[in-house]
């Protein structure tokens, strides 16, 4: 975690209390290993260097987001991907988007009481016990977009998606604002619609964070060898400039 942590700080990409923060939530959130925390900050360098965001922005927002994701379905690559291109799209702050998807996946998994007493036997109310579990699947099914594999258990929020951004481009505008409602609310309706319209993009990002092993180290030793050429120069021109002092006439008579 140290070293993976350094690496995020000497790159420019954050402090080290931050690094340190935000890798610590993210890997709790996905369940990811100490051991295994370079792959993250490998995942975070990829991205960084495709998109019109930092690895620390998105670090930033995986904290914020990690373990409601992971509760959705999602992998850390699939959660990453969503988030870079919500960032990279929007220009937002990273934080807000951040908040923002773990909204947006709070409603997606979302329980109505009525809906959850019909579906444990405990009602005997007919409009409950035929009531969708929350407003995401009653939009979805309208559209024929089915949020549960089976009564009680709910599909991943990425294979849901990836449904809806196949169909979204046919849909009316009235129908589109449905279901950004429904799954974003009215705060965070635009973001949800970001992040459907540029589905191409999700996929590509997730296809590059997959990729994306070796990349931190690559890019410190690239950053390791530009100090060195850097410090050598400078050393170089310093030498240079010393030696031209000792033979010019004016600074020599002023030490004699």
């Amino acid at each position: 975690l140290i070293k993976s942590s350094t690496y995020l700080s000497r790159l420019g990409f954050m402090d080290m209390n931050q690094s340190v923060t935000a890798l610590t939530s993210v890997m709790k959130g996905f369940r990811i290993e100490a051991a295994d925390s370079m792959d993250i900050v490998d995942k975070l360098t990829q991205l960084d260097a495709k998109y019109a965001t930092t690895a620390g922005d998105i670090a930033t927002a995986l904290s914020r987001t990690s373990a409601v994701a992971r509760e959705a379905g999602l992998n850390l690559d699939q959660t990453a991907a969503a988030l870079t291109t919500m960032i990279d799209v929007s220009q937002q702050d990273a934080s807000s988007v951040g908040n923002a998807f773990r909204t947006i996946l709070a409603r997606y998994g979302n329980v109505k009481a009525g809906a959850f007493t019909s579906l444990v036997g405990d009602s005997d109310d007919i409009e409950d016990a035929n009531a969708s579990i929350n407003d995401t699947e009653k939009v979805l099914g309208a559209i024929g977009i089915k949020v549960r594999s089976s009564a009680g258990d709910m599909r991943d929020f990425y294979d849901v998606m990836e449904e809806l951004a196949e169909i979204y481009p046919t849909l009316d505008e009235v129908t589109r604002n449905a279901v950004a409602t429904a799954l974003g609310g009215t705060r965070q309706r635009n973001l949800l619609s970001i992040m459907i319209q540029n589905w191409d993009q999700v996929k590509e990002s997730q296809e590059e964070a997959e990729k994306a092993q070796g990349t931190a180290a690559a890019k410190m030793a690239a950053y390791n060898e530009s100090i060195e050429f850097s410090i050598q120069r400078l050393s170089t021109a310093w030498e240079s400039f010393s030696q031209k002092l000792a033979v010019d006439p004016v600074v020599k008579g002023a030490f004699e």
